[in-house]
């Protein structure tokens, strides 16, 4: 749902076909309502696929630095938006927020089923 558009182009593009950009074609999206009601689960699996795309087709190393920059980011978030609650901005959006990126780190952006040792 994320990434995999990437992967499929990319394979169909290792065996041959040509890959095209028809910019008159229309694309009807009722506006992620997947994911609307969870936005936790929308950061996780947007990351995460990222991260399984890097490691497929760039090796583990570099989906491993992937993964932990995209982690950093969100310790960096979660640190704007915890300075953003203590001053008093808007606490029930930093509140969700800090809660939405607080799951994010807890996930490790780890694939589903991915097992590390």
């Amino acid at each position: 749902m994320y990434s995999e558009e990437l992967d499929w182009c990319r394979r169909l593009k290792q065996t041959g076909w040509r890959v095209v950009y028809i910019p008159n074609a229309k694309v009807v999206h009722h506006e992620g309502q997947s994911t609307a009601q969870v936005v936790p689960a929308r950061h996780i699996y947007f990351q995460s696929s990222k991260v399984s795309y890097f490691r497929k087709h760039h090796g583990v190393f570099a989906g491993e630095v992937l993964r932990i920059f995209l982690l950093a980011t969100y310790v960096y978030q979660l640190g704007s938006e915890a300075f953003k609650w203590l001053v008093g901005h808007k606490r029930h959006l930093r509140r969700e927020r800090i809660s939405a990126y607080l799951r994010v780190l807890r996930s490790g952006l780890r694939a589903r089923g991915e097992v590390h040792v």
